[in-house]
């Protein structure tokens, strides 16, 4: 309740989310400790071990380009108004979920392996040899886990963005307002437009969420490097945050030029 509280002074100084930021903090400050662990056990004899570090190093920054790339990126539908003689855009942001689906993701994807390892302990032999084949197939490390994480990251994107977004209402508001999707008609043609265009642009979200998802793991795999490794969730949220730390400072910087200027 302490956190919470002052995650709430945080954004009360409208710096952002508090506990967005709070959590930010938490991730940042584990990063000295992972690299001071990865530098005292590596063997830096073995050539190897220095490919690793900038296989490493090139990946982590590919990921960041790529987070900011996406998050920033959204899909502009063109909305024209008759009455008004005006024209804007609807925007829908690739990434529209956010880390949603992968927290729902994450809790499911463990849930075999916890029901493997109770069975596996239960006095039947037969159920017991099972349940412990059942709890190897979904090994954090192992590939079909892999595989099952990034299908359940897809399908809650999928799930999460149709609960948040719903292009009925949407097209509803259009109506009323006089507002059109330049050749298509108002109603039910521009719902159908609406999720049509939200599908294909939930496909590349979902899909860059998986490999999030994921990325960790297949990084481990390839480097060897697990002391330094931050979850893909971790990343994705100090790469939101920063980004709209730096929106939020750009707007008081405007808004103070502004006030410069009313003067």
């Amino acid at each position: 309740m302490l956190i919470v509280w002052f995650g709430d002074l945080i954004t009360e100084k409208k710096m952002g989310n508090g506990i967005s930021m709070i959590i930010f903090a938490g991730i940042i400050s584990r990063l000295p400790v992972g690299f001071i662990q990865t530098m005292s056990v590596s063997d830096f004899s073995n050539p190897q071990t220095g490919l690793n570090l900038i296989i490493f190093a090139i990946m982590a920054i590919s990921l960041i380009v790529a987070i900011v790339f996406v998050e920033e990126a959204i899909l502009r539908i063109p909305i024209n108004y008759a009455k008004r003689g005006q024209s804007t855009y609807l925007p829908i942001k690739v990434n529209t979920a956010g880390v949603m689906p992968i927290i729902f993701a994450v809790s499911l994807a463990t849930v075999p392996s916890l029901i493997g390892q109770f069975l596996s302990k239960v006095s039947n032999p037969n159920i017991a040899n099972f349940a412990t084949n059942f709890s190897h197939f979904f090994r954090t490390d192992g590939y079909f886990y892999i595989v099952f994480y990034f299908l359940l990251v897809i399908g809650f994107t999928f799930f999460y963005t149709s609960v948040v977004f719903k292009p009925k209402d949407i097209a509803e508001e259009l109506r009323k307002s006089g507002g059109f999707i330049p050749g298509i008609r108002p109603g039910i043609s521009t719902e159908k437009r609406l999720q049509y265009l939200t599908n294909r642009v939930l496909l590349i979200g979902a899909t860059f969420l998986g490999l999030i998802a994921v990325m960790p793991s297949i990084v481990q795999k390839i480097t060897d490097i697990k002391t330094l490794t931050i979850g893909g969730t971790s990343v994705l949220i100090v790469v939101s945050v920063i980004l709209e730390l730096t929106r939020k400072l750009e707007n008081v910087v405007q808004m103070h030029n502004y006030d410069k200027l009313s003067y």
